[in-house]
C-alpha cells in the first residue's frame, strides 16, 4: 500500500518482487512459528522543525501503489510500511522507526535526499529477538526444575494465566480473580482484585499490556501483584490503602495480541479483530475509547498501527473494561501502563486543553516521578499527554477522566530507545521496583484525597 515517497526514494524492489517477498515471509513464518526480522533496523531521526516531521509522517501515510496485474496493493502496503516506535510528534522528541530490511536502502536514501540525519538505534532486530527467546527458554527450564515462577523473566499468556490461578489460590485471603469478558478470539479477560473486604469500596484500577508488544508492562504488573500481597501488613501506606480501598489489576489487557506476539509476530501492537472485506487485522485498543474518538492521533486506515476501529468501544477488550468500571461506579484512580519513553502523564491526550485539576495532577506526577528516580536514578519526564508526548485520541485515560475518575495517569516505562519494545529481561525487576514507588505515591494520594 505504501510506495516510495515522491521524488525521494530510489528504485528498490519491484511490485512483483515485493509480493514474492511478502508471500515467502508468511510461508516462512508459518513454518517456523515466528516472523523473522533479520536485518530490520530501528532508525532514530531528530527532526528540526514541523516540515521535517511532515516528511517523516509521509513515510507511513503514503497512498497505495497498486500493481494492477496482481491487484496486490494491500499486500504491498503491509510489507513496505514503516513501523513507528516513537512517532513524529514535535521537534523536541526523537522519532524511532523500524524499517524492514527490504526497505532500508530506499528509506535511508529518502532521509538523505531530504537532509534528515539519522542514527541506528538497533542494528538488527532479530539478534535481540534471538537473545530474548534464548533467555525465555533457559528460564522455562529452570522454572520446571525448581517448580518456581521467575519474576525476572518474560512469560507466555498460558504461563501468566497459570500463574494467576496459582497466585490467587496461594493468597485467597486478599486476592480473587474476576472474569470481566472475552476477547475477539474468545480468550478470557481476567482481573485480579486485591481486597480486605467490604462491598463496592473505593477502588484503584491498573492495567498493563493493552499494546501487546510491550512485554515489560505485563512483567511489571506481575511483579507488582506479588509486591502487594508481600507488603500488606508490613508497608503502612499499602496496608492503610487496602484496609480502605480495593485494587483491580488487569495484567493482560490484550490477550489475543499478546498470544500472537509469542506465536507469530513479536512486534504486534493491536488486538486480533477481523472484519469482512478488510485484509488488515486488528484495532489499536488505545484509540478505541469514546473520549475524543476519531480525532487527531488516531487513524481510520485498518492497516495503520493506530487504527481506531469502526466505532467507539467496538472491541470486546475495551467494552469489557468500560462495562466493569461503569458498573462498579466507585473507581477513583486509573493507571494504564505502557512502554517505552520513560514518561508519566495525565489527560488530555486528544486535546491540549488543560483539565480542571491540572495543577494537582502535575504536582502528583512530579512527586511520583521523583519517587521513581530515587530507586535507580532513572529520569522520567511528566506532564499532560498531548503536550508531553503527542496528540492521541480515543485513549483509556481520557475516557476515565471524562467519566469522573479524577486521578487518571499513564506510564511509559523503560527505556528511551536503546532497546525500545525489546527491553532485556534483566531490566524487569529494576523497572518494576521503581515503578512501584511511583504507583504507591499515586495510590497514597488517592487514599488521602477522597472525592
Amino acid at each position: 500500500m505504501q510506495g516510495a515517497p515522491g521524488g525521494g526514494v530510489g528504485p528498490g524492489l519491484s511490485p512483483v518482487d515485493r509480493w514474492t517477498l511478502l508471500v515467502f515471509s508468511f510461508i516462512l513464518a508459518a513454518a517456523l512459528g515466528q516472523m523473522n526480522f533479520t536485518g530490520d533496523q530501528v532508525l532514530r531521526v531528530l527532526a528540526k522543525n514541523e516540515k521535517e516531521l511532515s516528511l517523516l509522517r509521509d513515510l507511513e501515510g503514503l497512498k497505495p501503489q497498486k500493481d494492477t496485474r496482481l491487484n496486490t496493493s494491500i499486500f504491498l502496503s503491509f510489507v513496505t510500511k514503516v513501523d513507528f516506535w516513537r512517532g513524529p510528534a514535535r521537534p523536541s522528541l526523537p522519532v524511532d522507526m523500524r524499517v524492514p530490511f527490504s526497505e532500508l536502502k530506499d528509506v535511508k536514501a529518502y532521509l538523505g535526499s531530504h537532509g534528515l540525519a539519522y542514527s541506528v538505534m538497533i542494528k538488527d532486530i532479530q539478534v535481540l529477538l534471538d537473545e530474548e527467546r534464548e533467555a525465555m527458554a533457559k528460564s522455562r527450564r529452570l522454572e520446571r526444575s525448581t517448580s518456581s515462577f521467575s519474576y525476572a523473566s518474560y512469560h507466555t499468556l498460558e504461563e501468566i494465566y497459570s500463574w494467576i490461578d496459582n497466585f490467587v489460590a496461594a493468597h485467597s485471603d486478599i486476592v480473587s480473580k474476576i472474569r470481566i469478558g472475552h476477547s475477539f478470539e474468545n480468550r478470557s479477560i481476567v482481573v485480579l482484585k486485591f481486597s480486605t473486604g467490604g462491598p463496592q469500596r473505593r477502588a484503584i484500577w491498573i492495567d498493563t499490556g493493552i499494546h501487546s508488544r510491550e512485554w515489560i508492562t505485563h512483567a511489571t504488573g506481575i511483579w507488582t501483584a506479588k509486591k502487594i500481597v508481600t507488603e500488606y501488613g508490613k508497608d503502612r501506606t499499602l496496608t492503610d490503602l487496602l484496609n480502605a480501598m480495593d485494587i483491580f489489576m488487569e495484567i493482560v489487557t490484550n490477550p489475543d495480541g499478546f498470544a500472537f506476539t509469542h506465536s507469530m509476530n513479536r512486534l504486534w501492537r493491536k488486538n486480533k479483530s477481523t472484519r469482512p472485506g478488510i485484509f488488515c487485522i486488528g484495532v489499536d485498543l488505545n484509540r478505541n475509547w469514546k473520549s475524543g474518538f476519531g480525532g487527531n492521533g488516531s487513524n481510520n486506515n485498518p492497516c495503520s498501527e493506530t487504527y481506531r476501529g469502526p466505532s467507539p468501544q467496538s472491541e470486546p477488550e475495551v467494552a469489557a473494561i468500560v462495562d466493569f468500571i461503569t458498573s462498579h461506579g466507585n473507581i477513583k484512580a486509573l493507571i494504564s501502563i505502557h512502554s517505552y519513553s520513560q514518561m508519566l502523564m495525565y489527560p488530555y491526550g486528544h486535546s491540549p486543553e488543560p483539565v480542571p485539576n491540572q495543577k494537582e495532577l502535575n504536582d502528583l506526577a512530579k512527586d511520583a516521578a521523583q519517587a521513581l528516580y530515587e530507586v535507580h536514578g532513572i529520569q522520567y519526564i511528566y506532564g499532560s499527554i498531548s503536550t508531553t508526548l503527542y496528540v492521541a485520541s480515543g485513549i483509556t485515560v481520557d475516557w476515565a477522566y471524562d467519566n469522573g475518575i479524577k486521578f487518571s495517569f499513564t506510564f511509559e516505562l523503560r527505556d528511551t530507545g536503546r532497546y525500545g519494545f525489546l527491553l532485556p529481561a534483566s531490566q524487569i525487576i529494576p523497572t518494576a521496583q521503581e515503578t512501584w514507588l511511583a504507583l504507591r505515591t499515586i495510590m497514597e494520594h488517592t487514599l488521602n484525597h477522597p472525592y
